[in-house]
C-alpha cells in the first residue's frame, strides 16, 4: 500500500494493489483499534472517497459497506485490483 498527503495536510490518500484473485468477492476491513488502547476509534468512519478498480480492464467495481470498518468488493472477475480512498482522522 501507498500513503500520500494531501496538501490540506489532515487528509491521507490510502491506496492498495491486491494481486492474482481469483474469488468472486473481496473483502477490506480495518481495525477498530489501536494496539496498547483500550478504546475503540472506529477508523472506518474517516475513510472518504472508496473506490475499486479493476487494474487490467479499467473498470471501477462496486463495493458494499457492510459494517463500520468492513467493505465487501464484487470483484466480477478481476483479478487484479486498486482499492483507494483518503483518510481524515480526528
Amino acid at each position: 500500500y501507498t500513503l500520500r498527503v494531501l496538501d490540506d495536510t489532515q487528509t491521507l490518500e490510502v491506496a492498495i494493489e491486491i494481486g492474482g484473485l481469483d474469488r468472486p468477492q473481496l473483502h477490506l476491513a480495518m481495525p477498530e483499534w489501536p494496539p496498547g488502547s483500550y478504546r475503540i476509534r472506529g477508523y472506518g468512519d474517516w475513510i472518504k472517497n472508496l473506490r475499486v478498480t479493476d487494474m487490467d480492464a479499467k473498470r471501477q467495481l462496486s463495493l458494499e459497506r457492510i459494517d463500520r470498518s468492513t467493505w465487501t468488493i464484487d470483484l466480477g472477475g478481476a483479478r487484479n485490483v486498486r482499492a483507494y480512498g483518503q483518510y481524515a482522522g480526528q
